[in-house]
This record gives structure tokens, sequence and C-alpha cells, in this order.
């Protein structure tokens, strides 16, 4: 009874939203969305639901500052909490293992197996060492390498036309059906209040940056992102990201 007690304080506190976010995942959709990239032949593979609502409430925990930034990390932490295993849609014997991350990561991430984009390529010491001019007022965005890059994105996705290195391509098509869809489904977003970002996100292959809303340089790398500004909400709502591979040009 105090195990109960003690699980239930956990969901309507630290717990409460990512909870209340993953009860609108919309599994389903993006189940539909997953089948052409397994093969129709062979044992089929298994928690491919439960591994998607996974990493949907790492990612919410680590932006919350509720678990580390490490992936190895988490699935080890599902074994023994037994709270977050069921928000996954496991019990602690039947979670996925952490070779299934990965698995589902290699399908959807298109870029070609070269050692110019190898995770495990090894930098030289100089690599990424100089970092770029302090912007002169508080606030204010460091130039950009590609002046307009945003812009020139959104041009030519209206356009209709490809993105040159647009490796997350198969995530951006899954992003669509299983949140861009269902909120213009439900009227959450209007395409008279778009907007774009920037932020920046650490990653291995990233540069050195400068982050305006927190006044200091960052090591990561530049997100791109469309959003649509609700109102009602007061909320922007994501339409589009985007992770450009370094010193590529984008006409």
């Amino acid at each position: 009874m105090i195990k109960y007690w003690q699980s239930m304080l956990r969901l309507h506190s630290e717990l409460w939203l990512p909870w209340q976010k993953l009860r609108l995942f919309d599994t389903d959709r993006a189940m539909d969305f997953l089948e052409p990239f397994y093969p129709p032949m062979g044992r089929p593979a298994t928690n491919r639901p439960q591994i998607l609502r996974s990493f949907v409430l790492f990612s919410l925990l680590f932006s919350m500052g509720l678990t580390p930034s490490s992936l190895t990390h988490w699935v080890e932490r599902l074994k023994h909490d037994r709270v977050l295993a069921t928000l996954v849609g496991c019990t602690l014997h039947s979670l996925p293992p952490l070779g299934s991350y990965y698995d589902l990561m290699n399908r959807l991430w298109t870029a070609p197996k070269t050692d110019l984009y190898g995770r495990g390529k090894l930098l030289p010491a100089s690599w990424n060492s100089k970092k770029p001019d302090r912007p002169k007022g508080k606030g204010q965005k460091a130039s950009e390498l590609h002046p307009k890059i945003t812009e020139k994105l959104a041009l030519r996705i209206s356009d209709g036309r490809d993105i040159p290195f647009n490796f997350e391509a198969r995530l951006q098509q899954l992003f669509y059906f299983v949140a861009v869809l269902p909120s213009a489904q439900k009227s959450a977003m209007s395409g008279q209040d778009l907007s774009d970002a920037s932020r920046h996100f650490p990653d291995p292959d990233a540069s050195w940056g400068w982050d305006s809303d927190l006044d200091k340089h960052y090591f990561g790398y530049t997100l791109f992102q469309l959003s649509c500004h609700n109102s009602d909400l007061h909320t922007d709502i994501s339409l589009l990201l985007r992770l450009p591979v370094p010193s590529v040009t984008i006409q």
C-alpha cells in the first residue's frame, strides 16, 4: 500500500506533465507510418509502440532535468523503476533492450554510413576549438554562417522542393503524422501565424555557437524550427524541425 501511494504521488507531482503528454500520444498513427520500414517476413519486431513511448518519456524527463542525457542510463533505469516502466507500457521484465532503440534510430535516420557522418570518427585536437565572436548587445543573435538559412528552408518547402542532406526526412514525416496532423485536425493551429526560431543542442559533430537566451557560448547543433503560434493556448506549435549538416549551403 505504501508503494502504491508513493507511485501516485510521483504521478501527480514530477511525472504529471510527462504522464499527460503520453496519454495524448497516439501510437497507432505512428505504427501505421513505421510499418513499411520493417521487413514483411521473418520474426516481427516487438515493443515498437513501447520504444516510441520510452523515447518520448526520456526526452521529456531530460528536458525537465530529471534524467541524464544517456540512453544507456535510461534503459538501465527503467529496469528498476516500475512507475516509469508502466508509463512506457511494459512490466519490469518485458522492457525492450538497448539495441532495439538503436535499431529504430537506424531505420529512421537516412545518413549514409561513411566516415564523413560516422558517429565514432576521431576528431583532431583543433576541431571546433574556436568560439564565435560574442554579440555586442545582450539578447542579440550571433552572426550566422549562412544568413537567412531559415527563410531559405521555408521557401524550399513552400515551393515543394527537396532539402539537400535531409537525413531526418523520415523523422519529419513521423512528426507530421503523430503531432502536426492531429493538431491541425483539432484546429490548434492557423496558417496565418507561422514563425521560425533557432536553438542550440549538444551533438558530437556540432560546433561552438552563441545562445542568446542563456547569454553565453554554447557547444551544440543548430535546430531550425518552423512553428505556428496559437494565441488561445499561448504556445507555439512546432510544424517542422530541421538539423542541417554543418557547412552545407542551402540555395
